[in-house]
């Protein structure tokens, strides 16, 4: 099912959930002008699919591209504190349980996002404006998603 996402439909996949231990990407800019972007990951899924959204096209940072739910931590929030903040204004959804899974860097050009992912867990129904859809992981490798996505792909595995 792919609700709310491009055209077409997608058969569920039979494949099982192997948890993902997500390990740094590439190594941040040493110079100390260089700005760490703390950015929180919801990685929902179910039934063999998992939950991405399309950022609007009108969007400065990565127009267009599909990504997992979340966005940036605010100053003297925790990453696990972001994620809840944002699922909630993205998704009006609370997730049952969410589980810290390791942390990656990535660099940019210009700047470095540290990437925490976590596990989330409940009844998803998202309630959003933004296009979205639940992908198999060969779907997901087939949209544009942000670079920093593919290594924690290949953890997803």
């Amino acid at each position: 099912m792919n609700e709310g996402g491009p055209p077409g439909r997608f058969a569920p996949s039979a494949s099982p959930l192997v948890l993902p231990r997500v390990v740094s990407g590439q190594s941040p800019a040493t110079t100390p002008s260089v700005k760490v972007t703390t950015v929180a990951l919801g990685l929902v899924h179910r039934d063999g699919r998992w939950f991405l959204q399309r950022r609007e096209l009108k969007n400065q940072v990565l127009p267009g591209r599909w990504e997992f739910p979340g966005g940036k931590a605010k100053e003297g929030e925790t990453p696990e504190d972001a994620l809840r903040r944002e699922l909630q204004e993205e998704l009006d959804w609370r997730p049952s349980s969410i589980r810290a899974l390791e942390c990656a860097m990535y660099h940019y050009a210009g700047r470095v996002v540290s990437l925490h992912p976590f596990l989330c867990e409940g009844n998803c129904r998202a309630r959003t404006q933004l296009s979205w859809g639940w992908f198999t992981l060969d779907e997901v490798r087939r949209l544009p998603i942000p670079e920093a996505n593919f290594a924690l792909l290949e953890r997803l595995r």
